[in-house]
């Protein structure tokens, strides 16, 4: 599920379940932001929040949550796709991202994609407006 998604019948098949039950796991899987659904392709695709239930809590998820109405929001507006970055590891990591709603984007299944700091707008802005940064191998005076 989690490489190029699955469309509800599908998995209704290889669950070997009716649809409407598999429908309200979807559902109820959407409520808890575990899962999205496509709109486009009606194709259900996990969320970054499904990596902590495995890996344990992230305390930066709060920022998505807030972030994802108001980016869905602008989205509509301009139709231009908008990515929610965040520095993780010394790259910039993608949290939450537009590119389903968006007929100009290309790429899609951005989430959790992890970009050089310098190759993406984001990493620049972070690097712009960053009072310090610790430099791997640096000493600090």
């Amino acid at each position: 599920m989690a490489a190029i998604g699955v469309c509800a019948p599908h998995s209704a098949f290889t669950l070997k379940r009716v649809n409407e039950p598999v429908y309200r796991l979807l559902e109820t899987l959407e409520e808890m932001q575990l899962v999205i659904r496509d709109r486009s392709s009606e194709k259900w695709r996990p969320t970054l929040h499904t990596k902590s239930l495995s890996s344990g809590f992230r305390d930066e998820d709060w920022v998505c949550q807030i972030a994802i109405p108001k980016m869905i929001q602008m989205a509509r507006r301009i139709l231009w796709p908008i990515d929610l970055m965040t520095m993780r590891e010394y790259r910039m990591e993608v949290r939450e991202s537009t590119h389903s709603i968006s007929p100009y984007a290309i790429n899609h299944g951005m989430v959790g994609r992890k970009l050089p700091i310098p190759e993406t707008a984001s990493g620049r802005a972070h690097l712009a407006f960053a009072s310090s940064l610790p430099i791997p191998g640096s000493r600090s005076r």
